[in-house]
């Protein structure tokens, strides 16, 4: 296969999640021969040394305004920021395609007004480069008719779609998209690795020096709920594990707004003892995981950790991602609880835990076999969508 051009968009350091997806997408699409210059508006939060070892320049169009402003002002600003420092001439008229790293759906769940901005972000990069658009996220559904009438106006100008299951290949169909267009590859975090390293060795010796089996509890804050009833449930739910594990709280996400960020969410309702994991790469942290019987997870990516580890995962989901992401390979394997359901019904959790501890060898054996037919899968299928781009 020939080489081939692209200009990266988006990319979440901060969030363990969002990192391992763009350094799954680095791996394989380089492997696949594609080559990277430009990686615009990234997190702001990537360190310099990701750049270097990369070979990546960062192009900061609205990503820095989120730094600046409280919000909901730098939504606004960041909006402008966009439109204002779109013509950077190191990407007008290239005609490369763009790839977007969609480490959040495209949808109207927080916000019409974050849509807008996704949309704009996305629409004024096409114009000034002039190349094709790709899109690789999940899609979910719309809460209002004014974001389904954006998010249908915005699709008709994304030349390729690579979603994460069939959920989000049903909503694109559903919203007018030719099926032709809308390929499924798995989530590029499963495209990363473990790699033990020595802060990684010492924090696997904490867990297994604990004298009792260790249990990670993976919670982050939701605001669209009742914060007094998920507390509660949280609560019941880590002392009844207590009874026979040692728990840890672990945060995944340490974004710099506060509304999304596991560790202040934890320490500002006392939940104790607390792994602190800022430093550690994804692939680190997956070697950490690989020392829990099994995982309690609210986040995502929590899950796809614990099942690169080999361990069960009992995932808490809100959003239609997960459905994707865990749903469609481990869902006949993996208990996914939604939220709602959770806070009616917190010992369900306990009930599957006591299900998973007596055939976790099996699981584990089981994820393994399927992580590797997704990748092989997956990576056939970017053969032939990158043959005909």
């Amino acid at each position: 296969m020939s080489e081939r051009k692209m200009i990266l968009l988006g990319g979440t350091y901060s969030n363990k999640g969002g990192e391992s997806i763009i350094r799954g997408t680095l791996k394989v699409l380089r492997n696949l021969n594609v080559s990277f210059e430009y990686i615009v508006d990234p997190d702001p939060s990537f360190p310099n040394e990701f750049y270097d070892k990369e070979n990546l320049t960062p192009i900061f169009r609205w990503s820095k305004s989120f730094l600046k402003y409280p919000e909901p002002l730098n939504k606004f600003i960041a909006l402008l920021d966009c439109l204002r420092k779109s013509n950077d001439p190191r990407l007008k008229n290239t005609k490369v395609p763009i790839w977007y790293i969609g480490d959040s759906s495209l949808n109207d769940y927080h916000s019409v007004l974050s849509l807008m901005g996704q949309i704009v972000n996305l629409l004024t990069l096409k114009k000034v480069v002039g190349g094709k658009l790709i899109i690789n996220a999940s899609l979910g559904y719309t809460r209002t008719k004014l974001g389904e009438f954006l998010l249908k106006a915005f699709l008709k100008n994304c030349d390729l779609f690579l979603v994460r299951g069939s959920n989000s290949s049903a909503i694109l169909k559903r919203l007018g998209v030719n099926p032709s267009k809308i390929y499924i590859i798995c989530d590029f975090a499963y495209h990363i690795e473990k790699i033990e390293t020595e802060k990684s060795v010492k924090y696997s010796k904490i867990i297994r020096d604990q004298g009792k089996p260790v249990v990670g509890l993976i919670f982050k804050p939701i605001y669209r709920v009742k914060n007094k009833d998920y507390i509660s449930v949280i609560e019941k739910v880590s002392s009844n594990l207590s009874k026979e594990y040692q728990i840890f709280f672990i945060p995944t996400s340490y974004s710099h707004l506060h509304s999304e960020n596991d560790l202040i969410f934890l320490e500002r309702h006392g939940f104790k003892p607390i792994l602190n994991l800022t430093n550690f790469t994804p692939e680190e942290i997956i070697s950490i995981f690989s020392n829990f019987e099994f995982t309690v997870t609210t986040r995502l990516h929590g899950a796809v950790f614990s099942i690169l580890a080999g361990i069960p995962t009992i995932h808490i989901y809100e959003a239609d991602n997960s459905l994707d992401v865990i749903g469609d390979p481990f869902g006949d394997l993996l208990p996914l609880i939604h939220l709602h359901e959770f806070l009616r019904n917190p010992d369900r959790a306990i009930e599957e835990e006591k299900r998973l501890v007596q055939v976790r060898d099996e699981i584990a054996s089981e994820m393994t076999r399927r992580v590797e037919r997704i990748r092989k899968n997956s990576i056939d299928t970017l053969k032939a969508v990158l043959e005909e781009l």
